[in-house]
């Protein structure tokens, strides 16, 4: 025996399915009004990644007592600091998380 309450569930369910199809047929007419205008189509611009790309150049080995007296014909690591603190002075101020910080 169905009751009310079986009697609405079975129309929601068959209002449902009869349902289901619109949102599909609303967006079809959507995509056919869509394409009957004319938009200029430009064609994309491929730029390979590998454009700028440098091999490798193997340097060549320099020993570790020759590296430390050029190090210590020009300062030693204050030399390498006081080059470090003039190229950060002439960095331009950019809107980024580096400069924030360093404004702080």
């Amino acid at each position: 025996m169905i009751t009310i309450y079986g009697v609405r569930r079975i129309s929601l369910i068959l209002l449902a399915i009869a349902l289901e199809g619109i949102p599909f047929a609303w967006s079809q007419n959507d995509l056919q009004a869509s394409s009957t205008k004319t938009l200029p189509i430009n064609p994309p611009q491929y730029s390979s990644a590998f454009n700028g790309y440098q091999s490798y150049l193997e340097q060549k080995i320099t020993p570790w007592n020759q590296a430390n007296a050029v190090v210590e014909n020009i300062g030693g690591w204050r030399a390498y600091a006081r080059e470090s603190t003039k190229l950060e002075a002439q960095e331009p101020i950019q809107n980024s998380s580096k400069s924030l910080e360093r404004v702080k």
